[in-house]
Protein backbone atom coordinates (compact mmCIF):
# COMPACT_ATOMS: atom_id res chain seq x y z
CA UNK A 1 0.00 0.00 0.00
CA UNK A 2 1.00 3.64 -0.42
CA UNK A 3 -0.09 6.69 1.49
CA UNK A 4 -0.48 10.35 0.73
CA UNK A 5 -0.10 13.09 3.33
CA UNK A 6 -1.39 16.65 3.09
CA UNK A 7 0.08 19.30 5.38
CA UNK A 8 -1.46 22.73 5.91
CA UNK A 9 0.44 25.33 7.94
CA UNK A 10 -1.24 28.54 9.10
CA UNK A 11 1.07 30.37 11.49
CA UNK A 12 1.22 28.33 14.67
CA UNK A 13 -1.55 25.98 13.51
CA UNK A 14 -0.61 22.83 11.60
CA UNK A 15 -3.16 20.42 10.12
CA UNK A 16 -2.21 17.08 8.57
CA UNK A 17 -4.15 14.25 7.02
CA UNK A 18 -2.79 10.94 5.79
CA UNK A 19 -4.71 8.30 3.85
CA UNK A 20 -4.16 5.13 1.85
CA UNK A 21 -3.95 5.65 -1.89
CA UNK A 22 -5.95 3.74 -4.49
CA UNK A 23 -3.76 1.66 -6.83
CA UNK A 24 -4.38 0.57 -10.45
CA UNK A 25 -4.29 -3.10 -9.46
CA UNK A 26 -6.91 -2.73 -6.72
CA UNK A 27 -10.11 -4.73 -6.92
CA UNK A 28 -13.40 -2.87 -7.08
CA UNK A 29 -14.02 -3.61 -3.40
CA UNK A 30 -10.55 -2.44 -2.38
CA UNK A 31 -10.95 0.73 -4.42
CA UNK A 32 -14.33 1.46 -2.81
CA UNK A 33 -13.02 0.86 0.72
CA UNK A 34 -9.94 3.02 0.14
CA UNK A 35 -12.15 5.75 -1.26
CA UNK A 36 -14.01 5.84 2.06
CA UNK A 37 -10.72 6.52 3.80
CA UNK A 38 -9.58 9.25 1.40
CA UNK A 39 -13.03 10.92 1.54
CA UNK A 40 -12.93 10.92 5.33
CA UNK A 41 -9.47 12.52 5.25
CA UNK A 42 -10.47 15.22 2.77
CA UNK A 43 -13.61 16.09 4.71
CA UNK A 44 -11.42 16.70 7.74
CA UNK A 45 -8.86 19.01 6.19
CA UNK A 46 -10.91 20.88 3.57
CA UNK A 47 -11.99 24.25 5.02
CA UNK A 48 -15.51 24.40 3.62
CA UNK A 49 -17.22 26.37 6.37
CA UNK A 50 -16.87 30.11 6.81
CA UNK A 51 -15.63 29.82 10.39
CA UNK A 52 -12.93 27.32 9.44
CA UNK A 53 -11.68 29.51 6.58
CA UNK A 54 -11.66 32.47 8.97
CA UNK A 55 -9.76 30.44 11.55
CA UNK A 56 -7.02 29.54 9.09
CA UNK A 57 -6.56 33.15 7.95
CA UNK A 58 -6.48 34.34 11.57
CA UNK A 59 -3.93 31.66 12.47
CA UNK A 60 -1.71 32.56 9.51
CA UNK A 61 -1.61 36.28 10.33
CA UNK A 62 -2.23 36.92 14.04
CA UNK A 63 -0.96 35.64 17.36
CA UNK A 64 -1.26 35.99 21.12
CA UNK A 65 -0.94 39.64 22.12
CA UNK A 66 -2.66 41.06 19.05
CA UNK A 67 -5.87 43.06 19.46
CA UNK A 68 -9.52 42.02 19.44
CA UNK A 69 -11.73 45.11 19.15
CA UNK A 70 -15.45 45.80 19.37
CA UNK A 71 -16.50 49.14 17.88
CA UNK A 72 -19.92 50.42 18.91
CA UNK A 73 -22.10 53.35 17.87
CA UNK A 74 -23.72 55.88 20.16
CA UNK A 75 -27.38 56.72 19.56
CA UNK A 76 -26.40 59.88 17.72
CA UNK A 77 -24.40 57.99 15.09
CA UNK A 78 -26.21 54.64 15.05
CA UNK A 79 -26.42 53.42 11.42
CA UNK A 80 -29.71 52.24 9.98
CA UNK A 81 -28.10 50.18 7.21
CA UNK A 82 -25.11 47.85 6.99
CA UNK A 83 -23.53 49.88 4.17
CA UNK A 84 -23.45 52.94 6.41
CA UNK A 85 -21.82 51.01 9.24
CA UNK A 86 -19.16 49.60 6.90
CA UNK A 87 -18.50 52.99 5.27
CA UNK A 88 -17.69 54.55 8.64
CA UNK A 89 -15.49 51.62 9.56
CA UNK A 90 -13.53 51.90 6.32
CA UNK A 91 -12.96 55.59 6.94
CA UNK A 92 -11.63 54.71 10.37
CA UNK A 93 -9.38 52.03 8.88
CA UNK A 94 -7.89 54.62 6.50
CA UNK A 95 -6.98 56.76 9.51
CA UNK A 96 -5.54 53.76 11.34
CA UNK A 97 -3.54 52.69 8.31
CA UNK A 98 -1.91 56.13 8.22
CA UNK A 99 -0.99 55.85 11.92
CA UNK A 100 0.59 52.44 11.37
CA UNK A 101 2.51 53.76 8.37
CA UNK A 102 3.92 56.61 10.45
CA UNK A 103 5.11 53.97 12.93
CA UNK A 104 6.78 52.02 10.13
CA UNK A 105 4.25 49.19 10.26
CA UNK A 106 1.51 47.82 8.01
CA UNK A 107 -1.93 47.29 9.50
CA UNK A 108 -3.46 43.82 9.21
CA UNK A 109 -7.07 43.15 10.13
CA UNK A 110 -10.17 41.02 9.76
CA UNK A 111 -13.55 42.57 10.52
CA UNK A 112 -17.16 41.46 10.87
CA UNK A 113 -20.25 43.70 10.91
CA UNK A 114 -23.13 42.58 13.14
CA UNK A 115 -26.62 43.64 14.17
CA UNK A 116 -28.67 40.44 14.45
CA UNK A 117 -28.31 39.73 18.16
CA UNK A 118 -28.80 41.59 21.43
CA UNK A 119 -30.65 44.86 20.85
CA UNK A 120 -30.05 44.73 17.11
CA UNK A 121 -27.62 47.66 17.12
CA UNK A 122 -24.91 47.72 14.50
CA UNK A 123 -21.43 47.09 15.86
CA UNK A 124 -18.14 45.78 14.50
CA UNK A 125 -15.57 43.23 15.56
CA UNK A 126 -11.95 43.28 14.43
CA UNK A 127 -8.73 41.40 14.95
CA UNK A 128 -5.79 43.77 14.38
CA UNK A 129 -2.03 43.41 14.74
CA UNK A 130 -0.78 45.35 17.74
CA UNK A 131 1.64 48.28 17.78
CA UNK A 132 2.56 50.64 20.60
CA UNK A 133 -0.06 53.23 21.65
CA UNK A 134 -2.64 51.73 19.28
CA UNK A 135 -5.47 52.08 21.80
CA UNK A 136 -4.93 55.83 22.03
CA UNK A 137 -5.09 56.71 18.35
CA UNK A 138 -7.73 54.09 17.54
CA UNK A 139 -10.22 55.60 19.98
CA UNK A 140 -9.25 59.13 18.95
CA UNK A 141 -10.17 58.36 15.33
CA UNK A 142 -13.54 56.75 16.26
CA UNK A 143 -15.93 59.64 17.10
CA UNK A 144 -19.03 57.48 16.59
CA UNK A 145 -18.98 55.65 19.90
CA UNK A 146 -16.84 53.43 22.14
CA UNK A 147 -14.13 50.89 21.38
CA UNK A 148 -13.71 47.89 23.66
CA UNK A 149 -10.11 46.70 23.62
CA UNK A 150 -9.21 43.09 24.35
CA UNK A 151 -6.09 41.03 23.76
CA UNK A 152 -5.90 37.80 21.76
CA UNK A 153 -5.15 35.31 24.52
CA UNK A 154 -5.00 31.95 22.74
CA UNK A 155 -3.07 30.45 19.84
CA UNK A 156 -6.21 28.50 18.92
CA UNK A 157 -8.53 30.77 16.93
CA UNK A 158 -11.46 28.32 16.88
CA UNK A 159 -13.66 30.21 19.34
CA UNK A 160 -12.85 33.64 17.90
CA UNK A 161 -13.50 32.58 14.30
CA UNK A 162 -16.85 31.07 15.28
CA UNK A 163 -17.66 34.33 17.07
CA UNK A 164 -16.87 36.29 13.89
CA UNK A 165 -19.19 34.09 11.82
CA UNK A 166 -22.09 33.60 14.21
CA UNK A 167 -24.48 35.71 12.10
CA UNK A 168 -23.90 33.68 8.94
CA UNK A 169 -27.58 32.85 8.51
CA UNK A 170 -28.91 36.37 9.15
CA UNK A 171 -29.36 39.57 7.19
CA UNK A 172 -29.96 37.88 3.85
CA UNK A 173 -26.80 35.77 4.04
CA UNK A 174 -26.93 32.06 3.46
CA UNK A 175 -25.70 29.83 6.26
CA UNK A 176 -21.95 29.30 5.82
CA UNK A 177 -21.52 32.32 3.55
CA UNK A 178 -18.51 34.45 4.40
CA UNK A 179 -19.46 37.18 6.87
CA UNK A 180 -15.95 38.48 7.54
CA UNK A 181 -13.65 40.72 5.52
CA UNK A 182 -9.83 40.49 5.55
CA UNK A 183 -7.40 43.25 4.70
CA UNK A 184 -5.40 42.92 1.51
CA UNK A 185 -2.12 41.08 1.48
CA UNK A 186 -2.75 38.72 4.38
CA UNK A 187 -0.72 35.53 4.31
CA UNK A 188 -2.47 32.40 3.11
CA UNK A 189 -1.99 28.99 4.71
CA UNK A 190 0.87 27.00 3.15
CA UNK A 191 -0.20 23.65 1.69
CA UNK A 192 1.95 20.78 0.52
CA UNK A 193 1.29 17.14 -0.31
CA UNK A 194 3.66 14.22 -0.60
CA UNK A 195 3.70 10.45 -0.85
CA UNK A 196 4.94 8.50 2.17
CA UNK A 197 5.60 4.88 3.06
CA UNK A 198 2.88 2.63 4.37
CA UNK A 199 4.28 2.70 7.91
CA UNK A 200 4.19 6.51 8.11
CA UNK A 201 2.41 7.78 11.24
CA UNK A 202 1.21 11.25 12.16
CA UNK A 203 2.87 12.37 15.38
CA UNK A 204 2.71 15.68 17.24
CA UNK A 205 6.24 17.13 17.44
CA UNK A 206 7.77 17.52 20.92
CA UNK A 207 6.65 20.67 22.71
CA UNK A 208 3.60 21.20 20.48
CA UNK A 209 -0.02 21.05 21.61
CA UNK A 210 -2.36 18.44 20.10
CA UNK A 211 -5.84 19.76 19.27
CA UNK A 212 -7.32 16.78 17.39
CA UNK A 213 -6.13 13.36 16.26
CA UNK A 214 -8.98 11.15 14.94
CA UNK A 215 -8.36 8.12 12.72
CA UNK A 216 -10.19 5.22 11.09
CA UNK A 217 -9.19 1.97 9.44
CA UNK A 218 -10.60 -0.92 7.46
CA UNK A 219 -8.98 -4.02 5.96
CA UNK A 220 -7.90 -2.11 2.84
CA UNK A 221 -6.64 1.18 4.19
CA UNK A 222 -6.77 3.91 6.79
CA UNK A 223 -6.90 7.64 7.34
CA UNK A 224 -5.53 9.75 10.15
CA UNK A 225 -5.90 13.43 10.94
CA UNK A 226 -3.70 15.52 13.22
CA UNK A 227 -4.06 19.12 14.28
CA UNK A 228 -1.58 20.82 16.58
CA UNK A 229 -0.23 24.19 17.67
CA UNK A 230 3.44 25.18 17.57
CA UNK A 231 4.45 27.47 20.48
CA UNK A 232 5.52 30.93 19.32
CA UNK A 233 9.04 30.56 20.74
CA UNK A 234 9.58 27.31 18.88
CA UNK A 235 8.21 28.78 15.65
CA UNK A 236 10.61 31.71 15.92
CA UNK A 237 13.55 29.41 16.66
CA UNK A 238 12.79 27.22 13.61
CA UNK A 239 12.70 30.32 11.39
CA UNK A 240 16.15 31.50 12.48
Amino acid sequence: MAKRVKIETAGQLVRMCCYTMQLPQDSDKARAEKKKMSSAARSRINARTSWNKCRLVMSANFTVGDMFLTLTYSDQYLPTERAEAVERLRGWIDEIRAEYKRAGQAVKYIYATENAHGEGRYHLHLVVNRIDHAEEFMQAHWPYGHIKFETVASMDFTALSKYFTKEGGDNGRKLGQQTWTPSRGLRKPEIKTEFVSDNFTLVTPPGCITLANPSDRNEYGEFAYLEYLVPAKQLKKDAE
